[in-house]
């Protein structure tokens, strides 16, 4: 897509004059620089909306649920498989 319109923008940026060209070619680094600022800050807020799931996520379900819950039912499945290989 912006390939595209770039390509289009240099070709009727040739049939201009060279004063005008520059401002164009001055405007397209503008627009340019302008779009890459905005991907980095919505990447940039991605990660850090990530991340603070991720935290959040870990510190809660980790320590609270998975001493009691999690730890208990692999204990057990684990001496029941023991059992059944000793017996």
């Amino acid at each position: 897509m912006i390939i595209k319109v770039m390509v289009s923008m240099v070709s009727r940026m040739m049939m201009m004059n060279h004063m005008l060209m520059m401002q164009m070619l001055m405007v397209m680094v503008m627009m340019m620089m302008m779009i890459m600022m905005m991907m980095m800050m919505m990447m940039m807020m991605m990660m850090m909306m990530m991340m603070m799931m991720v935290i959040r996520r870990r510190r809660r379900r980790m320590r609270r649920r998975r001493r009691r819950r999690t730890t208990t039912t692999v204990t057990l499945t684990r001496r029941r498989w023991r059992r059944r290989r000793m017996a």
